[in-house]
């Protein structure tokens, strides 16, 4: 608990303001402590989040690779390799038809 400095100064233990200035005090630090805890949960969030997608691009590339590591998966787990997988083919499709524009209108061969 901080106390403020005005308080220890005076001679007088039970004066109302420093009292009132110390629960003041009390309540601020603990909504500071309640948003500092809430913003740590938000990022711990983010960063679980993160970790598994990095986990199922590796999870994917191994699979790519020859590497049959599928047979050790859940059901949640396939269905999200699934819906990365449709994901990273989109994108693809979606370069080629740039490039393919990107070509033609350079002169197609």
């Amino acid at each position: 608990m901080v106390v403020p400095r005005e308080c220890t100064m005076l001679a007088v233990p039970s004066s109302k303001s420093c009292l009132v200035e110390t629960k003041q005090l009390m309540v601020n630090q603990e909504s500071f402590l309640e948003q500092s805890l809430a913003k740590a949960t938000q990022h711990l969030r983010k960063l679980c989040k993160e970790n598994r997608q990095k986990e199922l691009k590796t999870t994917m590339f191994q699979s790519l690779k020859g590497k049959w590591i599928l047979h050790s998966l859940n059901l949640i787990d396939l269905k999200e390799l699934g819906l990365l997988v449709k994901q990273n083919l989109k994108e693809i499709d979606n370069r080629v038809r740039v490039l393919t524009k990107a070509r033609c209108s350079s002169g197609c061969y």
